[in-house]
């Protein structure tokens, strides 16, 4: 990352320096390619008791993607593990949704569903169900590391007359 520096102000004889950095000089989002970092144990996303003990704190959370339904009406992402019934989910908020995409090359559902991952997040209780909230891609980790991304795959070649 570039660092520009420029002269903020003079004050009383004083010279200020301030870094100026530019947005596309920032690092770029991608998904974990290790399980992330996180204090204490790692509990399973069917343990429903165990993570509505965690509201209001970061937990790991480990479990197989069932599916991931986005909310036409409120824009929103729920990522759903299997044998959660739905009495978990991980939680992709409308503002946090395109970072998400873009992290897991263009399609966050794609690059899950089917695989076992690892979330860390803060968990929050939701209709008395507890949920972790997602706002960036480095909180998952794909076990393997082999998500699935739509740049990856293969087109048909074209047929030579």
């Amino acid at each position: 990352m570039k660092v520009n520096l420029a002269i903020a102000a003079v004050l009383g004889g004083v010279v200020l320096i301030c870094p100026v950095t530019r947005a596309e000089d920032a690092p770029t989002s991608k998904p974990a390619t290790s399980a992330p970092a996180s204090s204490g144990k790692t509990i399973e996303a069917t343990d429903i008791e165990g993570l509505k003990a965690m509201d209001g704190k970061e937990a790991t959370v480990h479990g197989k993607v069932a599916d991931v339904f986005k909310s036409n009406r409120s824009g929103i992402m729920l990522v759903n593990f299997e044998g959660a019934k739905r009495d978990f989910v991980g939680l992709i908020e409308k503002d946090n949704v395109e970072a998400l995409n873009a992290g897991f090359g263009g399609d966050v559902k794609a690059a899950l569903v089917g695989k076992t991952v690892t979330i860390i997040g803060p968990i929050k209780i939701y209709k008395d169900k507890p949920e972790v909230v997602i706002s960036k891609p480095e909180q998952i980790n794909v076990e393997g590391g082999d998500e699935a991304k739509p740049s990856d795959e293969k087109k048909p070649e074209e047929k030579k007359e």
